[in-house]
């Protein structure tokens, strides 16, 4: 995906919760198409957390975006409480886990939810980027649809709301889900 792409298909998540001095997490972030498309819509003085187990995808990824937007990459596990407990990282007016969550089993999503909700600051966005598709492959090995999504009670969080769709280029459509930490 294009990073003019990534920005318009999440800017209607992001919406107005950008500022300066921000912190956000970008989870599963890999060589960061998305951690750039989320620092493009940030504030200055802002800093993107972009998390991933895959630690030479992280090294592509770039540590500074534009506007002063500052990107830290941290090696772990998306679904690993534990691992990313370890990271310290400061209460987050937002979380984006693009392509992420169809790596989790179906049973132990509502848990990583919970977990990454539990991250957020009062008021923080939580927005999943996923596939809508029934069937799952290699590389979609536990996919969520929207409304199973939508359906989801995430303790703490608001129901998810579906802002965005787009065709993917593998076939089927992405869409773009937003719940905000009560």
């Amino acid at each position: 995906m294009r990073a003019d792409d990534a920005v318009a298909l999440i800017a209607p998540a992001v919406g107005d919760a950008v500022g300066a001095s921000a912190a956000w997490a970008d989870l599963g972030a890999g060589e960061g198409t998305f951690t750039r498309a989320l620092a493009r819509l940030l504030g200055a003085g802002s800093v993107v957390h972009a998390i991933d187990r895959d630690g030479r995808a992280l090294a592509r990824l770039g540590r500074t975006a534009p506007d002063g937007v500052a990107i830290r990459a941290h090696v772990a596990d998306l679904a690993d409480g534990p691992a990313i407990d370890a990271l310290a990282l400061p209460p987050l007016a937002g979380t984006i886990a693009a392509n992420a969550l169809h790596f989790v089993p179906v049973d132990a999503q509502s848990v990583v939810l919970a977990d990454w909700a539990s991250r957020l600051e009062a008021r923080g966005r939580l927005i999943v980027v996923e596939y809508e598709r029934l069937d799952a492959s290699p590389w979609v090995p536990f996919p969520i649809r929207s409304a199973a999504l939508r359906a989801a009670r995430v303790p703490g969080l608001t129901p998810f709301d579906v802002v965005a769709r787009r065709p993917s280029r593998f076939g089927g459509e992405m869409y773009v889900a937003v719940a905000q930490r009560r």
